[in-house]
């Protein structure tokens, strides 16, 4: 687990690298501060990822998954906040956020169903810890979950 280890940090030290810079260039433009928004969300879903491979129990792990779905959910608006940014540079932080408010809306129920026993019933631990990962056993919340993102990638 060393290696995941070195790998996540090198990832979230480059991720959030490239955010700040970004970001630091000019700290007025939309586009700077939705690209260092996703950068956080990317590396926040990154972060819980690594923690939920490392967790020593089922109670934690399902914790890190559940986070990490929920994450996950709102990269897609804040990439599609980014895209009306750069579009719309005239257009306020505020109102380019709120440019979707269903979909700011749904964003926000799924991740609080994904903290849920529809979303996710339980963990299964490795019966070695060597190179094993907790496996995820999911509830009928996966399902939406999944036509969230095919209907993100669609439209």
């Amino acid at each position: 687990m060393l290696i995941f280890r070195i790998i996540h940090l090198f990832t979230f030290a480059a991720c959030m690298s490239l955010g700040l810079l970004v970001f630091l260039q000019n700290q007025r433009r939309g586009a700077n501060q939705f690209f260092l928004l996703l950068t956080g969300f990317l590396s926040l879903w990154l972060s819980f990822l690594m923690l939920g491979f490392q967790a020593n129990s089922a109670e934690v792990s399902a914790f890190y998954v559940r986070s990490t779905n929920s994450a996950a959910l709102f990269i897609p608006y804040i990439f599609d906040c980014l895209r009306l940014a750069i579009v719309q540079p005239s257009l306020s932080f505020r109102r380019v956020f709120f440019h979707s408010p269903t979909w700011l809306a749904m964003c926000i129920a799924m991740a609080a169903m994904c903290h849920t026993p529809l979303f996710l019933q339980g963990m299964e631990m490795p019966s070695h810890t060597l190179m094993d990962v907790p496996v995820p056993v999911y509830g009928p919340g996966i399902i939406l979950y999944g036509a969230y993102f095919l209907t993100t990638l669609i439209s």
